[in-house]
């Protein structure tokens, strides 16, 4: 009889031992395997803009997840290979050849990761086309893309199943090389004890650079960009390490350093769970510092989605007209009669109707850019933009709001939530030139006025609007071709359950008129282009879809229909929410397996430690109480560190973009305070779980 049959009698007797690994492996396959077919189906890459943020974020926090998985996986392969630790020394003390029984063991390994590789795929696959086209129904008004299987998704699955075989194989390899016997039967005791003396000092180090390799990689740059006008590039993330190394170091403390103190009572009560721990100290602190790292992602994913949504259902309120679009007067657009007819066939009542001219105005500007050398460069450009402007009573006309602008000054139309930045400045505009652009008038900026409904785009640089005295305005208005004046139109509508197919209709009607002028890209300026010359990039045709009106567009003449926007907003971006959601899901449940695994190998290296304290005559219940402080570290201090480091990187993200804290901000801290609160029930539901696992295992 071979070692390969041996090896396959023992596991008919020891299930247990083989289904927890093979779980793991599974389970790591299939969670990667159904996230990646579903990121590179058709419908999730166009669903994210390419280069955007977004892709950037879930390409960054995936990364985490595939640690994660891994990590779970090699530990649920070292526990298995500490079950196998007695079986192969045995075999080793009878005489087998340690060569023979290394090749068996691989074999073994081989044969488990590679039929639960295929399963995993195939649970996988099954799993992302059943949550692919939940995702293609959710989205199937904003997006006319199909959830589909990809060559690259399953590619990348392969190469994830072969990264694990490998890191499980050279896990066995190295355990198969050790020579010396009773260190292979009694791998199940061995310990990882830390080392050196621990002090205070290590605690507050470890603090101060968590928080400082925290603050200098958000912040840092920031200061550089806006006070030295240097932008110093990607490289600062490194500095992201120092905070990793800083919670090491907090975790190293917490486990290593206890002291008599002023109650050295207390010491002693506890005295033998701190020896426990301090001899397993190495591989619980990697532990922990895994599981916080994937609480951090986790929780970032997870609110990632209420966030966006919160922010922009802010900016919907703050809107001064319920309907607002605009277009050049040589459109043949839609009229104020063709409204009250469209009205009439849904029975929607127009109210609140107004209209106003605008005036498209070449003037100067500054761009704003970085160099070969990351230095920020101010080019002033005296024909920089074709700016659209109105007069203070045209604006009144919309707004109702009357202005006191003295001539030759001008304010700066912006949403309620402007603010600046490096790039983006309130007041670059000092002059406008006439039309036949032999004169130019000199303006000097006194500031914005809110408008949010009046802003194109983010309202800055070439979509900047101005507001000018009326003197001014008519002055710059002589002698304009036809082709530079904009109607502006805003209005309401009394409340009805036909307001929403109203504001379809209309957008539909609204499109299909556009002229040609009218189908540019968000970005695009005559002026500009002209400017630039042939490596001008925004020449494209705009993207929208007259019978799709909250599809994803880039187009400058977009107009603003709040209540149908706001209605169907979580929609149009149901395919990016749902995949940060999911990868939420994937790195809690690498935690859960995380925290699971550790606490089983605390207890299986434990065992006969629980078992040599009650022959010295302990009890169940004080037995109890030693197993419970072992594992409570497992689970509430990563939980801590996780939840207070994700909330400080976000008070410092929140506060490094204008300065301050809105309204708006302190709501989306008490959102992540929500969201901690249920990570830590999440994570008290699974210490439950492990230590009712590692109660009955102990027989206590």
């Amino acid at each position: 009889m071979t070692l390969n049959h041996l090896f396959g009698k023992l596991k008919s007797q020891n299930k247990k031992e083989y289904r927890q690994f093979q779980f793991c492996i599974i389970l790591a396959v299939l969670l990667i395997t159904s996230y990646l077919t579903i990121l590179f189906s058709p419908l999730v890459q166009n669903a994210l803009p390419e280069g955007g943020d977004s892709r950037k974020q879930v390409y960054l926090i995936f990364g985490i997840a595939v640690l994660g998985c891994i990590v779970f996986s090699i530990y649920a392969a070292s526990l298995f290979l500490r079950y196998k630790s007695k079986e192969i020394g045995t075999f080793i003390a009878l005489g087998a050849d340690k060569r023979h029984i290394g090749n068996a063991l691989l074999a073994e390994v081989s044969k488990i990761i590679a039929v639960c590789s295929a399963a995993g795929i195939l649970l996988g696959a099954l799993l992302g086309l059943v949550v692919g086209k939940c995702f293609e129904w959710i989205a199937s008004k904003a997006n006319d893309h199909h959830f589909a299987f990809t060559s690259t998704g399953i590619l990348s699955s392969l190469l994830f199943c072969l990264a694990l075989y490998l890191c499980i194989i050279i896990l066995s390899v190295r355990f198969t090389k050790r020579t010396n016997i009773m260190e292979i039967i009694n791998e199940q005791r061995r310990q990882e004890p830390l080392k050196g003396m621990i002090t205070k000092r290590y605690l507050w180090s470890g603090i101060v650079l968590t928080l400082l390799g925290m603050g200098i990689a958000i912040i840092l740059p920031s200061i550089s960009a806006n006070i030295f006008r240097h932008f110093l590039g990607s490289w600062t993330n490194l500095f992201y390490l120092l905070t990793v190394i800083g919670l090491y170091r907090i975790m190293v403390y917490s486990i290593a350093a206890h002291k008599k103190g002023k109650k050295p009572q207390k010491y002693y009560d506890h005295i033998i769970t701190y020896g426990m721990l301090k001899f397993q100290g190495a591989s619980i602190v990697r532990n922990m510092l895994v599981i916080a790292l994937l609480l951090i992602g986790g929780l970032f994913a997870a609110f990632y989605a209420p966030l966006q949504t919160m922010g922009t259902s802010s900016l919907y309120d703050s809107y001064e007209a319920g309907y607002s679009y605009f277009y050049p007067e040589a459109a043949n657009e839609l009229t104020k009669s063709d409204l009250d007819e469209l009205g009439e066939n849904y029975q929607v009542i127009i109210e609140n109707y107004r209209e106003a001219e605008l005036i498209q105005v070449i003037g100067d500007g500054i761009e704003w850019d970085a160099n070969e050398k990351g230095d920020l460069v101010e080019d002033h450009y005296d024909e920089f933009a074709l700016y659209d402007c109105i007069s203070t009573s045209g604006y009144e006309t919309l707004t109702g709001k009357q202005l006191d602008i003295p001539e030759g000054q001008y304010l700066m139309v912006q949403k309620i939530d402007a603010y600046e930045n490096v790039f983006h400045h309130f007041g670059d505009m000092h002059k406008l030139y006439s039309g036949d652009m032999q004169a130019s008038l000199s303006l000097e900026y006194m500031g914005t006025e809110v408008c949010s409904s009046l802003v194109v785009e983010n309202g800055f640089g070439t979509n900047s609007r101005f507001i000018l005295n009326d003197q001014d305005y008519q002055a710059l208005r002589a002698g304009l071709p036809e082709e530079r004046f904009i109607r502006q139109v805003f209005f309401d509508t009394v409340e009805n359950k036909n307001a929403i197919l109203f504001s379809q209709e209309l957008y539909q009607e609204y499109a299909l008129r556009a002229s040609e002028d009218m189908k540019v890209v968000a970005l695009y300026d005559p002026c500009e282009e002209e400017r630039v010359g042939k490596e001008y990039t925004y020449t494209e045709k705009a993207v929208f879809d007259p019978y799709n009106p909250i599809k994803e567009v880039n187009w400058q003449y977009q107009p603003i229909f709040v209540q149908l926007q706001s209605e169907n907003f979580v929609m149009s971006l149901a395919v990016r929410f749902l995949l940060f959601i999911y990868v939420a899901v994937i790195c809690l449940a690498a935690t859960g397996i995380i925290s699971y695994t550790r606490s089983k190998n605390i207890t299986i290296r434990n065992q006969q430690v629980f078992a040599d304290i009650e022959k010295l005559g302990a009890n169940h219940a004080y037995l109890k109480s030693l197993l419970k402080e072992q594992i409570q570290k497992i689970y509430i201090l990563p939980t801590t560190i996780g939840c207070l480091a994700i909330f400080a990187f976000m008070v410092l993200i929140l506060w490094q973009n204008d300065g301050h804290f809105d309204l708006n901000d302190w709501k989306i801290l008490v959102i992540i305070l929500i969201f901690n609160l249920l990570i830590a029930g999440y994570q008290y539901v699974l210490y439950r779980l492990s230590m009712k696992e590692a109660v009955k295992t102990l027989g206590i």
